[in-house]
């Protein structure tokens, strides 16, 4: 935030903030302590695809409306039907992540081969290099634990949080 004062201007800043502990970090978290204490394949995912039928964010105020990206489940409103949301520009999301849903559920993973609709591999996470998909116009993938922030929350709640 620097020395901006807290306000509606700054507010998309300070969401950020409020975003990363309580949103962010605990499935991070989860998803280490399952890599930790299972064999079980996880696919951990960001959906940063800002398009028309991002409900939560074109429904939030002004200021969060004109950020760039997706924000908290922005994602459902291309797995699920919406009478109030036409399809319109936007069938191909729909499609991706109908089919990527679709193949983990009856195939246990989301890219069992790359297509021209799924150009890119979707691995699972591991311990070694954990990263997460980037789902946008174009897939990507990025470290797990992908900002300072986060890092930082890690770091304080390895130290300090009660140990069982």
């Amino acid at each position: 935030m620097g020395n901006d004062e807290i306000s509606l201007k700054t507010a998309a800043k300070l969401s950020k903030w409020y975003g990363e502990p309580f949103l962010m970090y605990p499935v991070l978290q989860e998803t280490e302590l399952i890599l930790n204490t299972s064999d079980k394949h996880i696919y951990n995912y960001m959906f940063s695809y800002d398009g028309w039928r991002n409900a939560p964010k074109l429904s939030s105020r002004k200021e969060y409306r004109v950020l760039e990206g997706a924000t908290h489940a922005d994602e459902l409103f291309y797995l699920f039907s919406q009478q109030w949301f036409s399809s319109m520009f936007e069938n191909r999301m729909i499609d991706i992540m109908t089919t990527m849903w679709t193949n983990f559920a009856k195939y246990g993973d989301p890219t069992p081969e790359v297509t021209e609709l799924l150009p890119m591999k979707w691995l699972p996470t591991n311990s070694s290099i954990p990263t997460m998909l980037v789902i946008d116009q174009e897939f990507s993938t990025m470290p797990l634990w992908y900002n300072e922030g986060l890092r930082y929350l890690r770091q304080v709640y390895s130290k300090y949080r009660r140990k069982l």
